[in-house]
């Protein structure tokens, strides 16, 4: 008889910012969490290229989505 991996249920959300200056500035994108007592913490920042790989992933319609 095997073990089974127990793996927690988790619900979270995350608020995305995403802001670049000019049409040729680096953009930024910063994730935060929102704590219990509405303050907001930074969880992580990306830049440049991975910032607008990101947005476009995150904003981008998948096929069938879109009804």
């Amino acid at each position: 008889m095997g073990y089974k991996k127990i793996i927690p249920k988790l619900s979270d959300g995350l608020m995305v910012g995403f802001s670049r200056e000019t049409p040729t500035s680096d953009p930024v994108m910063v994730v935060g969490r929102k704590k219990l007592d509405n303050t907001i913490v930074v969880i992580n920042a990306f830049q440049g290229d991975e910032a607008r790989e990101l947005y476009e992933k995150l904003t981008t319609l998948k096929k069938g989505n879109n009804e």
